[in-house]
């Protein structure tokens, strides 16, 4: 090297040393990650990835019995949309998940046809149910798409612990959190007009052991651990496969591949602590309720009867049972029951509208004739219409108290927002909504039996877990929901009713009895365990025994849920 002198305004001398490279080599690094099989892929080939995905995915419903596809079902929506160079792309996968998954899982929507009972000919009855599929379909697969925007919008990062730098939240406990913002707080809302019905939570119905999470946080509880074993698996699929982009780096300091290792064996030993946990909490409940130990005052077995007529939809609307006949069948399977609590589904009483009190006269005089009470779904006439209630006729000279459906079915009880307006004929209207429209109760009313409050439902209200907390909180003892589910025929939406029914009993520590028209009818015990359960499709009395039970579980005091 060696020095010159430049010229400086200021006349200061400033060295400069020049160096003269010979034999220095050069290479060249690229400073942008490698990138992956999935991120070269275009967004054409991966929306069909997404669909097909989302189509087994839905195996995982209540009715197909795969429940074990919950807990990895959701990996690759997590992957696909990590692969996702834009928003748009995130959206269509999530949007094209979410349609695969509820074909699937809301397929009995198809069970609508036949419309013949409507006047419909085949072929338009079978495209009318094709097109609500559809659209209920496409309505709540926006729910995806939103998730997807956000998972893919998110600054995360791999592990369980945040940051305050940028990205700034921890992937383990983000997905969870936000699939829950999407599906029990935006999905439940009345102003997204969805029926909840079939959520993640209820495919693992049959899992006593996991349930038993519900009685801590719900069924949003059991969601999130859910959610959190997909988030383990997918980080180490992506850390792991190199298909794609790695995950910011961990707050900690175990390496990233050896991290999304842990972050697995992590959320399998909570798994396995919550598994032994479930079990001992289900002999422990199977114990306190066992009618071999000595009787309390909270603990009297109360036999009870569930009455499935099996009046088809198309016996109840077109005339082809008519008032006496529909009163003669029900007359003919209560006889002489030796229980002291009768269950009549949703809608008997006036179900043809023909002749009001006549099937209610007859059970008042069983009522009082044999000494027991009749818990009845009947339609009741109001100033503004007409409400979907639940009557308690007392087997004493008392008031009939009655419970008034509070959550609405929108177009099938009501036209929400009147989207329908004065544009549409009435006579099309009421194609729409049952009987013309439903009002909704203003109050809570839990009637009152000799043996305790009951906390009513009536037909979806079962997939609502702050309806039935709330009825709880007020003194409910025992769970009662009617439905008429002849509407879809003999599809498997009764399977999914069911599981609901079952994370309600669990969530509340309460006997929940199921009463349907068509079946299925059931009695789920405060494990959630099924102690009986009647046929679809068939006539027949269900015969069991519940507990007026008083204490309350963690989720139910947690009013904000």
């Amino acid at each position: 090297p060696h020095f010159i002198e430049p010229a400086c305004p200021d006349d200061k001398i400033v060295p400069m040393m020049i160096m003269h490279v010979n034999d220095l080599e050069v290479g060249e690094q690229s400073k942008v990650a490698r990138v992956g099989m999935l991120e070269r892929l275009s967004w054409l080939d991966k929306l069909p990835m997404a669909f097909g995905c989302g189509c087994i995915f839905g195996l995982s419903s209540p009715g197909f019995d795969v429940w074990w596809l919950a807990w990895i079902g959701l990996v690759p929506l997590l992957v696909l949309i990590h692969s996702c160079g834009r928003k748009i792309q995130s959206v269509l996968v999530g949007l094209l998940f979410g349609l695969g998954y509820k074909l699937v899982s809301l397929c009995w929507i198809l069970g609508l046809y036949p419309l013949q009972w409507l006047g419909f000919s085949d072929w338009i009855g079978f495209q009318a149910a094709l097109f609500v599929w559809l659209v209920e379909c496409f309505h709540q697969s926006i729910l995806f798409a939103g998730f997807a925007l956000f998972a893919f919008a998110l600054p995360m990062r791999a592990g369980l612990l945040p940051h305050f730098v940028r990205p700034y939240f921890p992937y383990m406990l983000s997905v969870p959190v936000m699939w829950l913002f999407f599906q029990w707080l935006i999905g439940t809302s009345d102003a997204f007009l969805s029926i909840p019905v079939n959520q993640l939570a209820y495919s693992q119905s049959r899992q006593l052991e996991i349930i038993q999470l519900a009685k801590l946080g719900g069924s949003q509880l059991v969601e999130f651990v859910i959610l959190m074993a997909n988030a383990a698996l997918a980080e180490l699929f992506i850390e792991r496969s190199g298909w794609v982009a790695p995950l910011a780096s961990r707050v900690d300091p175990i390496a990233s591949k050896v991290g999304a290792v842990v972050d697995v064996g992590l959320v399998a030993a909570i798994l396995s602590v919550v598994f032994f946990w479930g079990r001992w909490e289900v002999t422990s409940i199977a114990r306190t309720t066992a009618l071999t130990r000595p009787l309390t005052i909270e603990r009297v077995p109360v036999p009870i009867a569930v009455i499935q007529g099996n009046v088809t939809i198309e016996d109840e609307k077109s005339g082809a049972m008519s008032a006496a006949e529909v009163a003669k069948r029900y007359s003919a399977l209560i006889g002489r029951l030796g229980v002291a609590l009768l269950i009549l589904p949703e809608g008997i009483v006036n179900s043809t509208r023909a002749n009001p009190d006549l099937l209610l006269e007859q059970l008042k005089q069983i009522a009082g004739q044999q000494k027991k009470e009749v818990l009845v779904g009947s339609v009741e006439p109001v100033e503004d219409g007409a409400v979907n209630a639940l009557r308690l006729i007392a087997a004493r000279k008392e008031a009939d108290s009655v419970y008034v459906k509070r959550h609405l079915v929108p177009f099938g009880e009501y036209v929400p927002l009147g989207l329908l307006g004065d544009l549409v004929p009435r006579k099309i209207k009421s194609l729409l909504v049952a009987g013309g429209g439903f009002v909704p109760a203003k109050t809570l009313l839990v009637p009152r039996s000799i043996w305790g409050k009951v906390g009513a439902s009536i037909c979806v209200e079962v997939v609502y877990p702050r309806l039935i907390a709330e009825e709880v909180r007020q003194g409910a003892s025992v769970l009662i929901n009617v439905s008429n589910l002849a509407w879809f025929h003999n599809s498997m939406l009764h399977r999914q009713v069911l599981a609901a029914a079952v994370l309600r009993a669990v969530e509340n520590g309460r006997y929940l009895v199921l009463a349907t028209n068509t079946g299925i009818s059931a009695v789920v015990c405060p494990s959630g365990f099924v102690s009986s359960a009647s046929l679809p499709g068939k006539q027949g009395v269900l015969v069991d025994t519940v507990q007026f039970l008083y204490r309350t579980t963690p989720f139910t005091r947690m009013w904000w849920l």
